[in-house]
């Protein structure tokens, strides 16, 4: 994304002393803050992962579906999205996800669930560095207008292209999630590289 490039290149120039870049959404805005964190985004203390390769992925160790069910057993790779709405992910998990949460795929490969059952649904958590982050229904759930009333879309939708077999952590998440992306600033291999994620304040 844009904010990520842009940050590659602030350090590469030397332009901010501290290698942080902080994602902070909501449903009224968003922010990037280069160079520092705003303590008054999050809750408690940031949970950090190290990063694997060139694209800040990371190891998600779990995903947990209500009591239940649980994908990701061992592990799978995941990276933080924020040019994107949904949370995307390979396609045999997000149709069993979304087979768990009762949704129909329509032609353009949204998932729809019956805003009647819309409470009734499981929470999500993501476990990163031993620590859960629990998405509730009404946060992965997104209600839209449409000309025959209210429909109700899940926010897991299939990842493509050359992403397809990881974890895209777009809005869905982030809006929950406040995240940090730390690059030593003398290291031009990855190494070192780490992200870091709270709940968000609000």
């Amino acid at each position: 994304s844009r904010p990520v490039f842009v940050f590659a290149n602030l350090i590469k120039r030397g332009l901010i002393t501290k290698p942080l870049l902080a994602f902070f959404f909501s449903h009224e805005g968003g922010e990037a803050l280069f160079g520092d964190v705003d303590d008054n985004r999050y809750k408690g203390s940031l949970t950090f992962t190290g990063v694997q390769g060139t694209n800040w992925i990371f190891n998600l160790q779990t995903i947990r579906i209500g009591d239940t069910q649980t994908i990701c057993i061992n592990g799978c790779p995941a990276r933080t999205a924020p040019a994107d709405p949904y949370i995307r992910g390979p396609g045999p998990d997000i149709v069993r996800i979304n087979g768990i949460l009762g949704a129909t795929k329509t032609a353009d490969g949204t998932y729809v669930v019956d805003c009647r059952n819309k409470m009734r649904l499981p929470n999500i958590g993501f476990t990163i560095s031993g620590q859960e982050f629990v998405l509730k229904q009404v946060e992965y759930i997104v209600e839209v207008q449409t000309p025959n009333g209210t429909q109700c879309n899940s926010g897991f939708v299939e990842a493509q292209g050359q992403f397809n077999t990881t974890w895209n952590l777009g809005h869905i998440f982030l809006r929950s999630v406040y995240t940090v992306l730390e690059a030593p600033l003398d290291d031009g291999a990855f190494l070192g590289h780490r992200v870091g994620f709270a709940y968000c304040s609000r």
